[in-house]
């Protein structure tokens, strides 16, 4: 309980928070398998899929039990054909948009590619949600680029990676970001086994600064019949900062008994005041009670004044970033 003389202090350990996810396993996509998954508006976080313009001749279905058994998670996975001619430019792309666009978090998604290897087939964060085609807003792509070991492309171009053989396993990407500074690292790890355990990480410059996450996209390219990519459960993941002290006490000098909070933590990090009378309650049941304020500017010290302390004789209090 807080009156104008108490005082609280906590320490704000640092938090995984998921932004966006989905999977195809999700009740919004039964009964599985359903090949229209592009029409559904599954799991949260996202907008609706949106096909990607400059390919055409691929079609979308759902890999996993009583298909093919090639799904990468759970039962059920995302899957496309390529179709077309081999040397044409056929195949299917699709884009996914963020609900809300980020700054800086993590990107994981898990992949299979069952393609003979010529053309792009490539999973790629972007900037925005340009529907014309898979390049537009791309910030960094990984996947299989005409040939049968993964690789990716970001400032400095296209990258093979010495994976050996890797169509067929299933592929765990993670992607660190910081769009605004133009920067990332990279994980990619074999998860069944079938190419030994092989994992890599790298870490680069995006192919453009000052931007924001908006969407991802994945296409498949390897025209030709049988040339499918399998992908399932991407997701984004915000990290929410350890600020080194939080403290609670009713503004300087003040007779009005408002609350103030102060906290220090990263310069230029955007904090989010969260209040609710019930401790107990889940994140999503707090009330947004406004932004905390660096001040001075640059010095990492941050500040939020409660208006509404003296309608409430109990209120907890959190802090949240973005």
């Amino acid at each position: 309980m807080c009156v104008l003389t108490c005082q609280l202090k906590a320490q704000i350990p640092d938090e995984l928070q998921s932004f966006a996810y989905d999977n195809a396993d999700l009740n919004n996509y039964a009964p599985q398998p359903n090949n229209s998954w592009p029409a559904i508006n599954g799991g949260y976080g996202y907008g609706t899929w949106t096909p990607l313009g400059g390919i055409s001749g691929g079609s979308t279905y759902m890999d996993g039990t009583n298909v093919y058994q090639r799904q990468v998670d759970g039962s059920y996975s995302f899957a496309f054909r390529a179709g077309g001619t081999p040397g044409s430019n056929s195949g299917y792309a699709i884009s996914r948009p963020l609900s809300d666009s980020l700054i800086r978090g993590e990107f994981d998604i898990t992949t299979r590619f069952d393609i003979n290897g010529d053309g792009t087939n490539l999973v790629n964060l972007r900037t925005g949600n340009n529907t014309a085609n898979l390049e537009s807003g791309e910030l960094l792509s990984f996947g299989i680029k005409n040939g049968n070991e993964l690789g990716y492309n970001d400032m400095e171009g296209y990258h093979v990676i010495a994976s050996g053989e890797s169509r067929g396993p299933i592929w765990h990407w993670t992607v660190a970001f910081d769009a605004a500074v133009g920067v990332y690292t990279l994980w990619v790890t074999n998860t069944d086994g079938a190419d030994g355990g092989f994992a890599y990480v790298t870490s680069g410059s995006l192919e453009a600064s000052g931007m924001t996450v908006g969407s991802f996209a994945v296409i498949n390219s390897s025209a030709g019949t049988n040339q499918n990519i399998i992908f399932d459960s991407p997701a984004f993941v915000i990290q929410q900062p350890a600020a080194s002290e939080l403290t609670g006490v009713p503004w300087p000098g003040s007779h009005s008994g408002l609350f103030q909070l102060s906290f220090s933590n990263l310069s230029g990090t955007p904090f989010t005041v969260l209040a609710s009378t019930n401790a107990a309650l889940p994140m999503n049941a707090w009330s947004n009670i406004g932004a905390a304020v660096e001040s001075p500017a640059g010095s990492g010290q941050f500040q939020f004044t409660d208006p509404q302390t003296t309608n409430n004789l109990q209120r907890f209090y959190r802090v949240r970033t973005p």
